[in-house]
């Protein structure tokens, strides 16, 4: 009787770290998937005349892009393309960086991007009563030969974050004309 009450007695202590353990693993895997931010938005691409552009390569950043040169040239090396119209065959989940996406016929493109939160955001865990984003600007940088590159700086207040999938949550973004 005294060796099963020691028995019993261990596996209850074991029973009890092992899931203390699994509780506490559960929790941080649920910070770090609340610590990045995914935001995908959609928008139209056209020339001076209005006429959509179809191949116009755009990245969403949440960080200013570099300014020109090798840096910015970098950005669109990136293999990680995704068509202007969404289609559930070529839809990418986890990404590790910005995504390239191509305007259509009709000058539409999807653009995605995630961050990560910083470790202010994340010591309050998001529940300052400010309701400031953690991301309140992002880069639309658009790309095409015969065209300058643009840069546009657009502000993030009410945009609606993409789940982890990044399901069919996509923010508008304004009309954007291309100059030669």
């Amino acid at each position: 009787m005294v060796k099963r009450s020691r028995f019993s007695h261990r596996l209850y202590s074991y029973t009890v770290f092992a899931a203390i353990c699994g509780i506490t693993i559960l929790g941080l895997v649920w910070l770090n998937n609340t610590m990045e931010i995914r935001y995908q938005a959609i928008g139209v691409v056209t020339d001076k005349n209005n006429a959509p552009l179809e191949g116009v390569e755009a990245i969403l950043l949440l960080a200013p892009p570099p300014s020109t040169g090798a840096k910015r040239d970098k950005l669109f090396s990136n293999k990680l393309l995704i068509p202007g119209s969404q289609s559930p065959d070529k839809q990418t989940s986890k990404t590790a960086g910005p995504i390239i996406g191509i305007s259509d016929s009709n000058g539409t493109f999807v653009v995605r991007s995630a961050g990560r939160l910083g470790p202010a955001h994340a010591i309050r865990l998001g529940l300052d009563s400010s309701g400031k984003p953690p991301f309140e600007m992002a880069w639309l940088v658009l790309r095409k030969h015969g065209y300058q590159d643009t840069t546009m700086a657009v502000s993030t207040f009410g945009w609606v974050t993409a789940p982890q999938d990044w399901g069919k949550v996509a923010n508008q973004l304004p009309r954007i004309r291309l100059k030669h």
